[in-house]
């Protein structure tokens, strides 16, 4: 009896795998003995802009993306964040608040500071060998350098930055390239680097160090200017050396080969710039509702109502503190109305407290009482 249990059973599963294999074959069209073996499918487009990026494509999601991205991220330098949700945008720099050299008082276009590169994560696993050895690269400074031959000492490894001002022509600029005249004891051949400044100052004699023939670079957080901007020099004339406030300025006088070209128009998107334009909507998104810039917050623990204003945060003023000297040592103090300072309205940034205090104790609270919250949990903590 059991092994006619057995082969029924046997037939009921068979019967089964047998009406899941016609239903492939029907839906799917994966009749493998009609067609060969060839497979009939379907290609179902997709317009993730995640699932283009991944296999490289550049569709129009992809290019607003681009051009959204560098839109977003050269807006964002011109203001200064005081938190997440508080910013207030900058003035525009001014000549007289940076310390350069220009007894000519000649026109500046821009400064560019000097820094080495950080390299990513990626290029660095690109340089790791079939041995799995880590093979060192060369280094890289936000100003690039050209020279005829090899020299001794490497400017860009000693710049602090290069200051661009306007020449006799409009085909002409003055370069100062700034150099510490204190060496570094860090680096070994700061030292002779130093000399040899001091004796092409002195001296007047010639040298590698100055036998440049061209220099660029690309902005970066530059004097006056939106970073991706490209500046590139070439038939560069040695002129002097200057000391100027602890560095030594090497002055060059050059010709302009690319007087400052907006790298991000490369990237431009004219149905993305038509939308900033119109002010159109973002596409997807929750609408806009204007009551959000004014929102009310209540202390639960003494019913204090704080109202926040998006409005009263454009007419911030920035608090400074005045420096004073306390038995010999640099010490800040708030600056009083007798000082001439100006004063922080802390009603408009109030409500800050209370969106910490809701993350941090899971419940909104005024600043009085995260005090006392704080002193009860450090006398919990104590007695513990």
């Amino acid at each position: 009896m059991k092994k006619v249990f057995k082969y029924l059973k046997f037939l009921w599963f068979g019967f089964i795998l047998g009406m899941k294999k016609t239903e492939d074959e029907a839906l799917h069209l994966n009749g493998g003995d009609v067609d060969g073996g060839s497979t009939i499918s379907q290609k179902v487009s997709d317009h993730s802009v995640a699932k283009a990026l991944l296999r490289g494509e550049v569709t129009q999601e992809v290019v607003d993306l681009r051009y959204r991205t560098y839109e977003v991220a050269r807006e964002s330098t011109h203001y200064t964040y005081f938190s997440p949700t508080l910013a207030k945008k900058k003035k525009l720099n001014d000549s007289k608040f940076i310390k350069i050299e220009n007894e000519e008082n000649r026109e500046i276009v821009t400064v560019q500071e000097n820094k080495l590169e950080v390299e990513t994560v990626t290029d660095a696993l690109l340089r790791v060998g079939d041995d799995m050895k880590y093979a060192d690269r060369t280094k890289q400074y936000n100003i690039t350098i050209q020279r005829d031959g090899a020299a001794r000492f490497k400017l860009e490894q000693f710049a602090k930055k290069v200051v661009v001002k306007k020449g006799d022509t409009d085909t002409e600029a003055i370069l100062d390239v700034y150099v510490s005249k204190y060496p570094d004891d860090k680096v070994f051949i700061s030292k002779a680097f130093v000399h040899e400044i001091e004796r092409i100052k002195n001296q007047k004699i010639r040298s590698d160090v100055t036998n440049i023939t061209r220099l660029s670079f690309e902005t970066y957080k530059a004097y006056r200017l939106d970073d991706m901007i490209r500046f590139e020099f070439g038939d560069l004339k040695f002129e002097c050396v200057v000391e100027y406030d602890g560095d030594y300025v090497i002055r060059f006088a050059a010709k302009i080969i690319d007087g400052g070209t907006d790298m991000t128009k490369e990237f431009y998107s004219e149905r993305m710039a038509r939308k900033y334009a119109e002010k159109a909507p973002k596409e997807l998104t929750t609408t806009y509702d204007p009551e959000m810039n004014i929102r009310t917050y209540k202390c639960s623990g003494c019913g204090k109502v704080v109202t926040y204003d998006a409005r009263a945060l454009d007419n911030l003023e920035i608090r400074r503190a005045k420096l004073v000297t306390v038995d010999g040592d640099n010490a800040e103090v708030a600056p009083s109305d007798e000082d001439g300072e100006t004063q922080t309205d802390g009603s408009a940034t109030e409500f800050l407290d209370f969106e910490m205090s809701e993350w941090d104790y899971g419940r909104m609270l005024c600043q009085d009482c995260i005090k006392k919250e704080q002193e009860k949990l450090y006398r919990q903590t104590m007695k513990t």
